[in-house]
C-alpha cells in the first residue's frame, strides 16, 4: 500500500517515506504515527491512539508526543500555524488534512541518489533489527553501570490507560484488588481493579466529588471522603453489585484532611488532618463506628508539616512523612501503642511519598521524581533503585506482598502561560512542571520559572526574543513567587525558603537571604524600586515584613495586615488587605523603621481572603481559588470572574491578565516487581 500526498509517498511494504524518489529518514515511531494519521484522513487521532500505536507499553508524557509531532512536521516541511498535512485539534489530538491518493502495490526497490551516483537500495531489516538490539543492550548496560546501587529490572506493567487524573489508590478485601479515584472535568469516578487481569470496574456512588478512598485487607470494608449536599463526609461502607453502599457516615466539614490510611494489622483508620480549633496538621485515629476522631500526634514544636501517612505491611509502627520550611522532607516511624516517635530519615530536598517495605522504606526521588528508591531504615544508608520512568512519578505508592509488586502513579501534564485576550508570548517552557510568571512594567517582557533536567531555573524573556536564563541553580528547587521591580531592573524570588534578588539582565550575581527553619515564606511583592514586602507564615500566625534591596529587615507589620501593595500607574497609591476592614487604600507611605499603615479609604470590606491581589491600571485582580481569578473595579467591587482549569500563578499589566494554567492533566497506575 502507498499513500501519496503533496510531494510525498508513504510506502507501507518497505515502511519508508519518499519525496521525488528521495528517501526521507523516518524513525519507527515517526513512521507508525504518519501511517496512523494517513489511515484516518480527516479524522481526529487522539493522543491515546498515538500512545497505543507508537508507544505501546512505554510510559511517555504528552510533551513527548507534542515534540514527536513537531519533528514529523519539520520532516514534511509543515507548519503548525498554517498546516498543509497535520492539523492540531485543541485538547483532542491531531488530524491529517492533506488530499490522499492510495495505491495498492508498491515497488520493492527505489532508486536513491547518493554521492551523485544512482544505486539500487533495498533495506536489510534483519541487520537493522540486530543493530537496534545491540544499541538497546549497550544502553541498558551503561545505564546500570552509571546508576547508583542495584540494577532495576524493566518488568513494568501499565495498569490503566484511561483519560483522567487518578489518585488515592488502596487495596480492597485483599492485596490483589485495588480501589482508586479517577477525576474527570465533569465527574468523580470510583474504580476497582484486579491486578492479575488488569480489568477495571466502574463503581457507582452518590457523591458530587471524591477526595479519598481507602479499603481494608481481609474485610469487605471501604472508607470514602467525599462531598455531597455542600458538606464533606467521612463514610464507611461496602461495594455491592458495583455500587458503593453507605453504612455509617460522619460530617467532617470542619476538618481539612490531607491523607488517609487504614491499618489492617491494627484495624484502625488514620488521618492527617487539621481542625478549625487546632491550626496544625496532626495524626488522628478514627473509631470503628465513625463517632469519634482522636488526636494521636500533633507536631506543634518541631516545625514539620505532615503530608503523608502509611501503615503498609508494618505491624506496629505507621510511617509519617513531613516537610520542613527549608523544603527538606523527613520520615518518622510512629508507634500508636505507646505514641513513640522516631526519625527514620531526613532528605535534603522535598519528597512527595514514602511507604513501608519490610525493614526498608520505598520513596520517590526528589523532584522531578523519575525514580523510586529503596532505603534501609538504618541511618546513613545508601538507596537502591527500584523503578525508573520517563514520566513524573508523583505522590502515591502501595505495595502488594502477594505479588511482590509496587503500584505507583505517573503524571502527564501540560502547562501554558497565556495572555487573556492577546497571545504576546510563546514561552519556551517545560510542559511537565508549574510556572510562576511575573510581568515587566515598562517593556513587553516576562519572568518565569522552567524546570528541566532535574533543575529549576528562572528566565526572563522579551517579546519576540528567546528566553534568557538569569539563575544558575544546580538542582530542583520549589520557586514559590516571582516579582519584577517597578523599574524592571531587579527580580525578587522565593526559592525553597530563601529570598533572592536577581538582576534581570543577568549581568551581576544574585544576593540571597536564608531564613530560619521556623517559618515559611509565601509571597514577595515590590513596594517601590528600593523596598519589597514578604509574607511569612508559621503554624500559628501570618505576618508581613518589609525589606530593603540588601535584604535587611526594616519593619515587621502587625498581624492584622494581610497584604500590602501599590499601584504602579500614575501617582503612587498604596493599598492593603486588612483582617477587619478588607480591601483599603492607605495614606502615602515613607519607609523607615517607624513606618505605620493608616487607612485613607475603605474600598471593599467583604474581601478578606488572603489570595494574591494585584492592582493593574483601573482594575484589581485577585485569585480566589485554584480555578478562578476575580476582576474588581477601582473601588474593589466585583466585575467578573476569569475561569481556568487550574492556576499556578498570575500577574496583570494594565488591562492585560497573564496566567500560568494547567491545560491538561492525566495520570496512570503502573506495577513493578521488586526484590525482597
Amino acid at each position: 500500500m502507498r499513500y501519496a500526498f503533496g510531494e510525498y509517498v508513504l510506502d507501507t511494504k518497505q515502511q519508508l517515506l519518499f519525496t521525488n524518489e528521495q528517501r526521507v529518514e523516518l524513525e519507527p515511531k515517526q513512521y507508525s504515527t504518519l501511517l496512523l494519521l494517513c489511515q484516518h484522513q480527516n479524522e481526529i487521532v487522539t493522543r491515546e491512539q498515538l500512545l497505543e500505536t507508537s508507544w505501546s507499553g512505554v510510559i511517555v508524557s504528552e510533551n513527548t508526543i507534542n515534540k514527536h509531532i513537531a519533528v514529523l512536521r519539520k520532516l514534511l516541511g509543515d507548519n503548525a500555524k498554517s498546516p498543509k498535512y497535520i492539523e492540531t485539534v485543541a485538547r483532542k489530538g491531531y488530524r491529517f488534512i492533506a488530499n490522499l491518493e492510495i495505491f495498492d502495490e508498491a515497488p520493492s526497490t527505489v532508486n536513491i541518489e547518493h554521492n551523485n551516483n544512482t544505486v539500487s537500495f533495498k533495506p536489510n531489516f534483519l541487520l537493522l533489527g540486530l543493530l537496534v538490539t545491540v544499541l538497546i543492550l549497550v544502553s541498558i548496560y551503561l545505564f546500570s553501570w552509571l546508576s547508583p546501587s542495584s540494577k532495576p529490572t524493566q518488568d513494568i506493567k501499565t495498569l490503566t490507560r484511561m483519560q483522567g487524573d487518578k489518585w488515592s489508590i488502596s487495596f480492597y478485601k485483599n492485596d490483589l484488588t485495588t480501589v482508586f479515584i479517577n477525576q474527570k472535568p465533569q465527574s468523580s469516578e470510583l474504580f476497582l481493579q484486579d491486578l492479575n487481569t488488569q480489568q477495571t470496574q466502574l463503581i457507582q456512588h452518590q457523591f458530587d466529588f471524591l477526595s479519598f478512598a481507602v479499603g481494608a485487607i481481609s474485610k469487605p470494608q471501604l472508607y470514602i471522603v467525599g462531598k455531597q449536599g455542600g458538606k464533606n463526609w467521612l463514610v464507611k461502607g461496602n461495594i455491592v453489585n458495583n455500587t458503593f453502599i453507605v453504612e455509617q457516615q460522619l460530617d467532617i466539614s470542619e476538618l481539612a484532611i490531607y491523607d488517609i490510611d487504614f491499618s489492617s494489622h491494627l484495624e484502625q483508620l488514620y488521618l492527617i488532618a487539621q481542625t478549625t480549633s487546632i491550626k496544625d496538621r496532626g495524626l488522628y485515629r478514627v473509631d470503628q463506628n465513625l463517632t469519634d476522631i482522636v488526636p494521636l500526634y500533633l507536631p506543634k514544636n518541631n516545625n514539620v508539616l505532615l503530608t503523608r501517612v502509611d501503615s503498609g505491611i508494618n505491624k506496629e509502627a505507621i510511617l509519617l512523612l513531613g516537610q520542613r520550611p527549608n523544603a527538606r522532607s523527613i520520615v518518622y516511624a510512629f508507634t500508636p501503642k505507646n505514641k513513640e516517635l522516631n526519625k527514620v530519615h531526613e532528605f535534603d530536598a522535598y519528597v512527595r511519598d514514602a511507604i513501608w517495605h519490610n525493614e526498608f522504606i520505598l520513596h520517590t526521588d526528589t523532584p522531578p521524581a523519575q525514580r523510586i528508591l529503596k532505603r534501609s531504615i538504618e541511618q546513613n544508608s545508601s538507596p537502591t533503585i527500584v523503578a525508573t520512568s520517563s514520566e513524573y512519578l508523583c505522590c502515591e505508592m502501595i505495595f502488594s506482598q502477594s505479588l511482590n509488586q509496587i503500584i505507583y502513579r505517573t503524571n502527564t501534564t501540560n502547562y501554558q502561560i497565556e495572555w487573556v485576550g492577546e497571545p504576546d508570548f510563546a514561552v519556551d517552557n517545560s510542559t511537565v512542571y508549574d510556572m510562576t510568571p511575573s510581568l515587566m512594567h515598562h517593556k513587553k517582557g516576562i519572568a518565569f520559572v522552567s524546570k528541566r533536567s532535574g533543575k529549576s531555573q528562572i528566565y526572563t524573556q522579551q517579546k519576540l526574543s528567546p528566553p534568557k536564563q538569569i539563575s544558575n541553580f544546580t538542582r530542583y528547587h520549589i520557586v514559590h513567587a516571582l516579582s519584577v521591580s517597578p523599574n524592571d531592573n531587579r527580580l525578587a524570588a522565593i526559592v525553597d525558603n530563601q529570598l533572592f534578588l536577581f538582576a534581570t539582565n543577568a549581568q551581576s550575581l544574585p544576593i540571597s537571604k536564608v531564613f530560619n527553619n521556623i517559618d515559611w515564606l509565601e509571597d514577595v511583592t515590590w513596594l517601590d524600586d528600593k523596598h519589597l514586602i514578604v509574607r511569612h507564615k508559621t503554624k500559628s500566625a501570618t505576618w508581613l515584613e518589609i525589606y530593603d534591596t540588601e535584604l535587611n529587615s526594616i519593619k515587621k507589620l502587625p498581624l492584622q495586615w494581610l497584604q500590602l501593595f501599590r499601584s504602579e500607574y500614575g501617582e503612587a497609591r498604596w493599598f492593603a488587605l486588612h483582617t477587619s476592614h478588607g480591601l483599603v487604600e492607605l495614606e502615602p507611605l515613607m519607609f523607615n523603621p517607624d513606618v505605620e499603615l493608616k487607612i485613607a479609604k475603605e474600598l471593599n470590606g467583604s474581601i478578606q481572603d488572603t489570595g494574591k491581589i494585584i492592582n493593574a491600571g483601573p482594575y484589581f485582580y485577585q485569585q480566589i481559588n485554584k480555578k478562578q481569578i476575580q476582576q474588581l473595579d477601582s473601588q474593589g467591587q466585583h466585575l467578573r470572574l476569569h475561569d481556568f482549569q487550574r492556576i499556578y500563578g498570575f500577574d496583570a499589566h494594565n488591562t492585560k491578565l497573564i496566567v500560568s494554567e494547567l491545560t491538561y492533566r492525566s495520570s496512570d497506575w503502573h506495577a513493578k516487581s521488586i526484590a525482597q
